[in-house]
């Protein structure tokens, strides 16, 4: 825990995505730290139709980033699965949920901008997408999960950008796919520009779009999204994103959880990538996952 001791605003944090038919489960576990403060380990969670926030004393946290395990209490939180043992007043959740076959991206999500200084927020994907199997109670219901799909990523700084656009979909009807899609104001060196950070996992190819690829955004609203590089054309079109599947979020400003950012779930979208003008696939999902923050000051 030495290193999450320097006297800087920081946070981190993993994002634990369990999803089959019309379920969504999420849990959110780090740290954060705003300046000249203690450390304070929490965790955030969407089920039913609730999210949650907890923390947690820092002596109950223990974190290994290599392997990305991550202990708050008697909750357990790893690239194997998770163990969750939860009992508030408002919450109660117990269980176990494993993962398999999990699809890591072929490199590191932000390409060579890993490597800038100074940058407010940094991004990992762990897994696209992989198999389920477990169960957890909530509330006294049982969730079962033997049959869905899950998704892991990864964010650290010290804040969320002002303004941005996420989006993750791993839940195809038609064909086995996942998109993760990230586009973001980003500021830098005393200027800022609009970054995008793309990956597809699609029959057993991974494509990826992205600023440092010199991708080209066409259009990025919470209704529609379209990417061009080279020969690649990547268009999103999300039905309504009034989905009432939509959580509030806290996430940090210079190290404070004092933001309050809203996460829809099961929205509807069609997904259509082609190459040189030939269709790769046209597809459509019920469960796509959708942030859009839209800072004022921004626009």
């Amino acid at each position: 825990m030495k290193n999450l001791l320097k006297q800087r605003p920081y946070f981190e944090g993993w994002y634990f995505k369990h999803q089959q038919d019309n379920k969504v489960l999420a849990f959110i576990p780090g740290i954060n730290r705003e300046k000249g403060k203690s450390i304070t380990p929490f965790l955030q969670i969407i089920a039913g139709e609730k999210s949650y926030q907890l923390t947690f004393p820092l002596e109950e946290c223990f974190i290994d980033r290599k392997s990305s395990y991550i202990r708050l209490g008697n909750n357990v939180f790893t690239k194997e699965g998770i163990m969750i043992d939860i009992h508030t007043e408002e919450l109660t959740l117990k269980g176990i949920i494993l993962y398999h076959k999990l699809h890591p991206i072929a490199y590191n999500i932000m390409g060579v901008f890993r490597y800038f200084p100074g940058m407010e927020c940094k991004h990992n994907v762990i897994s696209m997408s992989h198999s389920l199997s477990g169960n957890l109670t909530y509330n006294g219901n049982l969730l079962p999960f033997h049959k869905g799909i899950g998704y892991i990523e990864k964010d650290w700084g010290h804040s969320f950008p002002s303004s941005y656009l996420w989006l993750h979909c791993n839940d195809f009807t038609e064909d086995i796919c996942s998109v993760m899609v990230s586009i973001a104001r980003i500021p830098l060196w005393g200027s800022h520009f609009t970054g995008c950070i793309c990956a597809i996992h699609y029959r057993n190819r991974e494509y990826r779009l992205a600023t440092y690829l010199g991708v080209k955004i066409l259009k990025a609203t919470p209704t529609l999204i379209i990417l061009r590089q080279g020969d690649y054309f990547f268009r999103i079109r999300i039905k309504d994103t009034s989905s009432p599947s939509a959580y509030n979020l806290a996430a940090p400003t210079k190290g404070k959880m004092n933001r309050v950012i809203k996460e829809s779930h099961l929205c509807q979208g069609s997904f259509f990538l082609s190459y040189k003008k030939q269709i790769v696939f046209h597809l459509k999902s019920q469960g796509v996952s959708l942030e859009s923050v839209t800072d004022k000051a921004d626009q």
